[in-house]
């Protein structure tokens, strides 16, 4: 994200399980994050909240993103969870996480060197016929420029879970937008994409299926 140069990220999804510890929590996971970096397994880190209008399962309200440089992605976060557990770490306040998972880069489309994503769109999907798996990702490599071109994204990045669970998408997108509304830049860009003839969209994602799109707004 933003130019860094990184084989995969670590991806957490989460909220504070007791809203009259909310600014505990996130004091907390602030921390949290400089501790995480402070391992050197991790070079980057971003923290989102849910933009209005988005939801995410098990109602969370936050992402975090964490950029590493290792080949083993999932390996990077079991080092990660070790090294935590030599550390000095106060007891996180009660936390509801319905997404810790571990991603490896497929592409990257655009030019995020020295810009600030002030809000993404992550977008999770699936091919839900593997003898066109390839012929799903060869359009995406496609839908991601054109996206790049209508929209007010400067850079998308594809990724692949290592170890998907069944409740989970497979493939996952992030959009990166200058803009601090990324909800609303997604619903223009749609009323912009659906305006379109069918030429000019190109052609559909063969087999996809989309387990959601959800807008987040950049904290720090």
């Amino acid at each position: 994200m933003e130019g860094h140069d990184h084989t995969g990220v670590l991806v957490v999804c989460n909220a504070s399980a007791d809203p009259a510890r909310a600014d505990e929590w996130a004091g907390w996971y602030r921390h949290h994050l400089d501790q995480v970096l402070e391992t050197g397994i991790y070079h980057h880190a971003s923290r989102f909240k849910i933009s209005e209008g988005f939801r995410f399962p098990a109602e969370a309200t936050h992402l975090s993103v964490f950029e590493t440089s290792r080949d083993d992605t999932a390996g990077a976060f079991a080092d990660m969870t070790e090294a935590l557990l030599h550390t000095n770490t106060p007891d996180r306040p009660p936390s509801i996480r319905s997404l810790v998972s571990t991603y490896r880069k497929i592409s990257e489309h655009g030019d995020g060197s020295g810009r600030r994503a002030n809000g993404v769109v992550m977008v999770f999907t699936d091919c839900t016929d593997p003898a066109q798996e390839d012929a799903f990702n060869d359009w995406y490599e496609f839908h991601g420029p054109h996206v790049l071109e209508m929209m007010d994204y400067f850079c998308v990045t594809r990724y692949v879970a290592d170890n998907p669970e069944y409740w989970q998408a497979k493939y996952l997108a992030i959009y990166e937008t200058w803009r601090d509304d990324p909800g609303t830049v997604q619903r223009e860009g749609w009323e912009q994409y659906f305006s379109m003839s069918p030429e000019e969209r190109g052609p559909d994602a063969p087999a996809m299926k989309l387990w959601g799109e959800i807008a987040f707004e950049r904290e720090y």
